[in-house]
């Protein structure tokens, strides 16, 4: 699984989820017309997490023989379905690759003490 942007007249209106595996696409965050959890301009779409992300982190749970991830940041850790199924993963025996945000120790917090561990 991996993110990117989405563009409308040049300028970035949001970010795409796509399942490697599948081909599966959704939309993580837009500035236009998701009624979800706000991060910084955007808003995001826990439809698009629930329906591309997690399936796809449990697909590769169950088969891949390596993980990969890009990315762990506020925006996907806005979703309960996708800290636990990251925190399945952490569980797991499988190699992983995990592309985390690199601006906080913990993505998933919250600053009341809840991570994706939580």
């Amino acid at each position: 699984m991996y993110t990117e942007e989405i563009r409308r007249s040049g300028a970035r209106s949001g970010f795409a989820i796509i399942d490697i595996g599948t081909g599966a696409r959704g939309t993580l965050a837009s500035i236009e017309g998701i009624t979800g959890p706000a991060v910084g301009k955007y808003r995001v779409s826990l439809e698009g997490i629930a329906n591309v992300a997690v399936p796809a982190i449990e697909a590769a749970r169950a088969s891949a023989d390596i993980v990969v991830v890009d990315e762990i940041a506020p925006m996907e850790c806005s979703s309960p379905a996708f800290i636990a199924a990251i925190g399945r993963l952490l569980d797991g025996a499988k190699p992983l690759l995990l592309a985390i945000h690199g601006r906080r120790a913990d993505p998933c917090s919250t600053g009341s003490g809840k991570s994706f561990r939580s």
